[in-house]
């Protein structure tokens, strides 16, 4: 493990302003984003063709108008269309018969381009609400178009022409630059709500898990009032199940929690899993029976039904990761591929299920430390995932040799011709020359002595736990001149989760969700006989959490270097 300070100039700095000053906000600052209320709330007509969108929605709306939700395959996706789903119902009154809802039948697809397509096409819809995809799909908008459906889009992702489709309201908020470009599209759905003039009160929490799900910019004042606002105020069953227990949720509890089993369920779950997530995150009513181990038949609601489906969906999917990072790593070193500055793998004898591509792309991605593609063969192309440590997709569209990169710049889905992989291969280790695949250098904020480190300082960090969100990410920090004997490092369960874990000069210092190779590795264990415990010299990657009043360093990775002595 190799690290570094963020920032080398911390001479009589408090650690606070260490902190503050490394992600480039004031104290003042801070205390806005924690604070934030709806009176951040921006004004919805900033976004490009608001004004056209809701000012048509108004012109054709009527009680028998069939309108249709095209539910897009992430967290993002189903939070948006839950919230247009259920401003419909409740607060339009719009007859449920009238609204028509479209769930993808095959995993991460997005947008028109699916298998559903043809349903959509030949359906009653008269207007359709497309939220989270669909921007860059012309050929099947304006197929929807010509057969007479309506068309209204609100969307957040890149649009990559130049004009628009006649009779398609297309609102994306990446289209004019405005302070309202960093929502996500459960965001521009709820500026369209504003827009025609009601509140979103009742959704603030489905837009708080929709914007955190999707890794959106947490220093954005809107943003954070959304989320502050969700989070402090539960009103979704679904989400109200998945937090009890919690007193006061923070976004890192969203992304770990609600928002990961969610997408367990959009990815790898079945059909059936996916239409019992929308009834439950859309309030709906009704019972779920399964039989406890002592053959009991137990009757759940809904939303406690897919809590408790959504973990085994979460277990499966862990298992099948696990299995096909290994399959794939074995035929990375065969094939040699390991020695590509850009490894692309043909998933041509099924190594990786539908659904985790993305996934196993970013393990990869992160154990190779270079990019990663796992393309699957159809017709006379392959399509699949991309995961990179750096910005890649306008890379491979500048190649000439794609049919698309399409998503985020280091997290994409791609396409392009099987004639083309090895020229991509050798395009790529050129283009790619200077990158190096050193081992990472960590940046911290602070570099203790163990010594040096006290309960005041963790509490103080800790305490802050509310604030750390994407673009203002939690502090990390190397504690080192650990001295302690391995026996006393436990291996434990806590909670949900064994973990690794001491108590040195006072403080606790834990490892979550440890394995026991880890914990080895930890201890030294391996290389201790019957009886002996070794002292170990440890040096600690850590962040300061708390849980209820209980204060913790937790450890995100570790040096252990074996001293010379050993104790009996």
């Amino acid at each position: 493990m190799k690290y570094k300070l963020i920032n080398e100039n911390i001479k009589n700095k408090s650690l606070l302003e260490v902190i503050y000053e490394n992600r480039g906000i004031t104290v003042e600052q801070a205390e806005r984003l924690l604070n934030a209320d709806s009176s951040e709330y921006l004004n919805p007509f900033m976004i490009f063709n608001m004004d056209k969108a809701t000012s048509f929605f108004k012109e054709v709306y009527k009680e028998d108008l069939v309108i249709g939700l095209l539910v897009d395959e992430d967290v993002d996706g189903f939070t948006s269309s839950a919230v247009l789903y259920q401003w419909l119902i409740n607060d339009l009154k719009h007859p449920t018969e009238n609204v028509k809802v479209f769930l993808h039948t095959k995993a991460k697809t997005h947008g028109l381009n699916t298998t559903i397509f043809d349903d959509m096409l030949n359906s009653n819809v008269n207007l359709f609400l497309i939220a989270d995809s669909s921007s860059n799909d012309r050929e099947k908008q304006q197929k929807l178009v010509e057969k007479g459906k309506n068309i209204i889009i609100l969307d957040h992702h890149l649009y990559e022409y130049e004009d628009f489709i006649d009779g398609v309201y297309l609102v994306n908020n990446q289209l004019k630059q405005n302070e309202s470009s960093t929502l996500s599209g459960v965001g521009v759905v709820a500026q369209f709500i504003r827009g025609l003039g009601y509140t979103i009160d009742k959704y603030t929490d489905l837009i708080a898990i929709g914007l955190i799900a999707d890794a959106m910019d947490m220093t954005s004042l809107q943003n954070r009032a959304y989320v502050n606002e969700g989070l402090n105020d539960l009103n979704n069953d679904l989400i109200k199940e998945f937090f009890k227990g919690f007193k006061n949720p923070i976004i890192e509890n969203v992304s770990y929690n609600c928002a990961n089993f969610m997408n367990s369920v959009i990815r790898y779950g079945t059909f059936e899993e996916k239409e019992l997530l929308w009834k439950a995150i859309t309030c709906q009513e009704g019972i779920v029976e399964y039989k406890n181990r002592k053959g009991e038949i137990i009757q759940q609601t809904l939303q406690e039904g897919f809590v408790r489906i959504s973990n085994n969906v979460k277990t499966r999917q862990n298992n099948a990761i696990k299995k096909a990072v290994k399959v794939v790593e074995e035929h990375i070193y065969k094939k040699g591929l390991d020695k590509d500055k850009c490894i692309i793998v043909v998933n041509d004898n099924k190594m990786v299920k539908s659904g985790i591509g993305g996934i196993v792309c970013q393990r990869l991605a992160s154990s190779f430390k270079r990019p990663v593609m796992i393309v699957s063969p159809f017709n006379d192309e392959v399509g699949g995932s991309m995961r990179s440590p750096f910005d890649l997709k306008e890379i491979l569209n500048e190649s000439g040799l794609m049919t698309f990169a399409m998503g985020h710049s280091r997290a994409c889905g791609v396409q392009l011709p099987k004639e083309n992989i090895d020229e991509l291969r050798k395009y790529l280790n050129i283009k790619l020359i200077e990158y190096s695949v050193d081992e990472k250098i960590e940046e911290v904020d602070y570099i203790f002595r163990c010594k040096d480190l006290d309960l005041g300082q963790i509490k103080s960090i800790a305490d802050l736990n509310k604030l750390w969100g994407n673009g203002c990410e939690e502090p990390t920090f190397i504690v080192k001149n650990i001295t302690i004997e391995s026996c006393k490092i436990e291996y434990k369960k806590v909670g949900i989760c064994y973990c690794a874990q001491f108590t040195y000069n006072g403080i606790c210092f834990r490892k979550r969700f440890c394995s026991r190779v880890v914990h080895e590795e930890m201890t030294s264990k391996k290389t201790l006989k019957f009886g002996k415990s070794q002292l170990l010299d440890l040096t600690l990657l850590v962040k300061f959490k708390k849980e209820g009043n209980f204060y913790y360093a937790d450890i995100q990775d570790f040096n252990s270097v074996k001293s010379s002595k050993v104790v009996f």
